[in-house]
């Protein structure tokens, strides 16, 4: 019986300690289906969405798509940083449903200054088919009205490929923009 209770401990500590922080999985751009390429919504350039009451500048050169059918309600859109299509940046919207529920800020997020929105940032790194990953999460939620958006702006990259994918993904963040509206 107690090497039963003492298995069981072990194994409960051993899960506990293998995800990531913050409570997220470490996932690829495939995962996020971020990179879905010439699918649903095209974004190039200042884009902005009165809906949701954003605006955000893609990279240069860059097409991000929705991997939605145009027909979907828009969610946000994802694009790739190399070839391969393992490096990208993923930027996810939604309406909170309840105005009573807390937003969905994770707790120990280092803030990260947003027009119009709180926002937090982690990070998660560990092996995926052995190979080393980083996602670097910002976490936001914006009041708008009497409502508010909520969403997340992953980046999902293999170790190695860091310094210019957050340059990138620096950028991209601080021009995301929200209106009150």
């Amino acid at each position: 019986m107690m090497r039963t209770h003492l298995r069981c401990a072990a194994a409960i500590l051993f899960f506990a300690t293998s995800f990531p922080s913050f409570g997220e999985s470490l996932v690829t751009c495939k995962d996020l289906g971020a990179v879905s390429t010439g699918i649903g919504w095209p974004a190039r350039g200042e884009f902005s969405n009165d809906d949701y009451g954003f605006s955000v500048r893609v990279p240069r050169n860059v097409t991000a798509w929705s991997g939605a059918a145009k027909e979907a309600p828009f969610h946000g859109f994802g694009f790739s940083l190399d070839k391969t299509r393992q490096s990208c940046i993923n930027l996810y919207l939604e309406w909170r449903v309840d105005r009573d529920e807390p937003p969905p800020l994770p707790p120990g997020l280092v803030t990260v200054p947003m027009d119009g929105a709180t926002a937090g940032v982690a990070e998660t790194h560990g092996e995926i088919n052995g190979k080393p990953y980083l996602n670097r999460v910002v976490y936001f939620t914006s009041k708008q009205k009497n409502e508010f958006v909520d969403g997340q702006i992953s980046l999902i990259i293999p170790v190695g490929d860091e310094k210019r994918a957050r340059v990138m993904f620096d950028e991209f963040v601080h021009s995301l923009r929200f209106s009150q509206h």
